[in-house]
Parts: structure tokens; C-alpha cells; sequence
């Protein structure tokens, strides 16, 4: 064989050789949290994951920091969730008391604090900010409303949209803008609206078809996400900012979707709905929902049923199944194992070629 037909055999080689990018398409490793049956609701910028998981005939809220599982425990009865943590690790929830009420908490350095209500009976707290200002739904004398709680200034109901008696903060931002869902008018029938509230006033955020929706989260950009009636017994994920709301859509293009969180960087995570009503997490980036069992090692078993929140370094606290085993999940993005890479084989193939052929011109070589 010629030189130059061996140099071409060696270059095609290195071409049929040479390996894509490995795992692709696996975005993110499964890390199950705690025992079958805990449920997440929040995570913070550290990776640390907040929920509830089944002790015994009890249900207690958990924090999950650095592959440690700690069980918060309550305010003195057999019931407690967590629902939010800030960056500092402070935790928020609800928990029973001895006397069988629901009651907002703070959870910190190994405390939790009883934060009380507008007056009733009953209180829930849903998020905490940077400031450790906690917004949630408190009873009141007469109704319940969306409340936000101040360090050292208490509570306070942030009160309903125009003809309403009933309110529920679900999220609030590091500026202090708060989000949810409020009763608003009574006639013909009273609607249930998402709203915003800042600068001591609250936006009707309106809806998608205008019978319901409810906003789940805003990011420090002021963007906000949630869910909205989109047709007969139909819910889809929305996403509102600069006074538009658009719907998200759903993976199949049929059934219902909703819109948990969002994080800075506007990637948002949620559920949506699949073949014979059966559900999986999405994340919704640049344009396009995509199915998070797609960016899951298919080896592991787990099938992703909900996404519940995504941090800025893209860690997503999540719902899944292997098999029958049913649990908490936190998604950590990988990166590629690294291997040669193509392009580099391809210049190297190419510089031998270029080496030998320039040889041939130096010594007159036969083809």
C-alpha cells in the first residue's frame, strides 16, 4: 500500500473513531432524599431541599442539607410541612399545635417559632425572602387572607382583589413583590385570579381564558409563573411578565400543565399532563417545554412525575418513581465525562495528512 493510501486509511479511522459528546443528552444526575413517600416543596441557592415525609402515623417536615436528613419536627402536634427556605437555611412552613390549630413557622438554628395568626385560628407560611420577610394565608376574624410577615413587625393581611373575601400568598421575591391568588367579585360567579402585590397595592394578573388562575412564584426579575383555566377542566402553565400572560402549553399538546417556580435566569419547572392523565416534570427553557425523563439517565429507573423548584445553578427538587418507590429527588447537573473530542481528532487527522503530503512534494514519491 502507497503512503498515501495508508495516511488516508489512518485519517478514516480517526474520523469512524472518534466519539461524540459523551451522555449528551443526560443533563442531570438522581439523588433520591429521605425515605419513600417524602414530598419537596422548595430549594435554595446552597441545594439544600425543604418537604414533608411520613414518620410513622405522623407527617413532619424535612430539611435536606449536605446529604443530611433532618426531620424539623412541629409546634407540638403530629403534622408539619415545609414549603420554603431562603439562602441563610431559614425554613418555612406550617405545623399543628397542642390545641390542634395550623400555624405558620420559622425554622432556624434548630427552632421552630410559632408566628402566629391575623386572629383566627389557623395560619400557613409559603416562602421566606433574603430578608426573612414570609408571606403565606392566615385566618383573620372574618375570612382568610394572604399575609406577610416582617422581622420585627409581624404580621400583616395584604387583603383581596376588588370584591373578594378570601386570599393566599404562594411566593415573594428579594424586593418584597408578592405573589398568589385571590377571590375577586361575586357575580355572575366569583372568580379566583392570580395577583401581584407591591408597593402596597394588588394587580389582577387576570387569567387565561378568565375563570381562573393562580400565581406560584416570581424571581428577583419580576417575572411570575403559575397555572390558569385554559379550556373546559383544562389548566395550563403560564408565564407573566411586562403585563402579558402567555400559556406554556402542555407536552403532548393536550391535557393540563402547571408552572411551580422559576429562577433568575427565567427557566421554569413544573408538571404536565401525558397518555391516560399520568404526569411528569417539565422544564420550560428558551421557548420550548421539555420533559425532564429525557434529561435523566433512562439506566437509573426514575421517572420524573413533578418538578417543584429550580435554584440558579439549575438544581431542580423534584418528584419520582422507580418502579414503586415513590420519593423526594434532587437533580444535579452534570457535566460530560471527558473524552477526546471530535474536532480536535479531526485537525490532528488532518495535520498528518497535510504532513505526508507535503513529505510526497519533498521527495517526489510515486502515488
Amino acid at each position: 500500500m502507497s503512503a498515501r493510501r495508508r495516511l488516508q486509511a489512518v485519517l478514516s479511522l480517526v474520523l469512524l473513531s472518534a466519539p461524540l459528546a459523551a451522555h449528551a443528552d443526560i443533563r442531570y444526575s438522581v439523588t433520591p432524599i429521605g425515605p419513600a413517600g417524602s414530598m419537596p416543596t422548595g430549594i435554595n441557592s446552597s441545594g439544600q431541599v425543604v418537604g414533608s415525609f411520613t414518620a410513622g402515623d405522623a407527617t413532619h417536615a424535612f430539611l435536606y442539607s449536605g446529604a443530611r436528613f433532618v426531620d424539623l419536627g412541629t409546634l407540638g402536634g403530629s403534622y408539619s410541612i415545609a414549603r420554603g427556605i431562603n439562602d441563610a437555611g431559614v425554613v418555612v412552613g406550617a405545623s399543628d399545635n397542642a390545641a390542634g390549630n395550623t400555624h405558620a413557622f420559622v425554622y432556624a438554628n434548630g427552632t421552630m417559632t410559632d408566628l402566629g395568626t391575623l386572629g383566627g385560628n389557623n395560619s400557613s407560611a409559603a416562602a421566606i425572602n433574603s430578608s426573612g420577610q414570609v408571606v403565606g394565608v392566615a385566618d383573620g376574624a372574618d375570612g382568610s387572607y394572604a399575609f406577610l410577615y416582617s422581622p420585627g413587625g409581624g404580621m400583616h393581611s395584604l387583603g383581596t382583589l376588588p370584591g373578594g373575601v378570601f386570599s393566599r400568598a404562594e411566593s415573594i421575591n428579594d424586593a418584597g413583590v408578592v405573589v398568589g391568588g385571590s377571590l375577586a367579585g361575586t357575580t355572575p360567579l366569583p372568580l379566583f385570579h392570580a395577583f401581584m402585590y407591591a408597593s402596597g397595592a394588588m394587580t389582577d394578573l387576570g387569567s387565561l381564558t378568565g375563570a381562573f388562575s393562580v400565581a406560584q412564584a416570581v424571581n428577583d426579575r419580576g417575572v411570575v409563573v403559575g397555572w390558569s383555566n385554559a379550556g373546559l377542566n383544562i389548566d395550563h402553565a403560564f408565564l407573566y411578565a411586562a403585563g402579558v400572560m402567555t400559556d406554556l402549553g402542555t407536552l403532548s399538546g393536550q391535557g393540563s400543565s402547571g408552572a411551580y417556580d422559576i429562577n433568575n435566569a427565567g427557566q421554569v419547572v413544573g408538571w404536565s399532563e401525558v397518555a391516560n392523565k399520568e404526569t411528569r416534570g417539565i422544564l420550560y427553557e428558551n421557548g420550548a417545554m421539555v420533559d425532564l425523563d429525557a434529561l435523566v439517565d433512562a439506566a437509573s429507573g426514575w421517572t420524573i412525575q413533578t418538578a417543584f423548584a429550580i435554584n440558579d445553578l439549575q438544581q431542580i427538587a423534584a418528584y419520582g418513581c422507580n418502579r414503586d418507590a415513590c420519593q423526594a429527588l434532587l437533580l444535579d447537573p452534570v457535566s460530560p465525562v471527558p473524552e477526546p473530542r471530535t474536532d480536535a481528532m479531526v485537525l490532528a487527522g488532518l495535520a498528518l495528512l497535510g504532513w505526508s503530503l507535503r513529505g510526497r512534494g519533498r521527495s517526489g514519491s510515486p502515488a
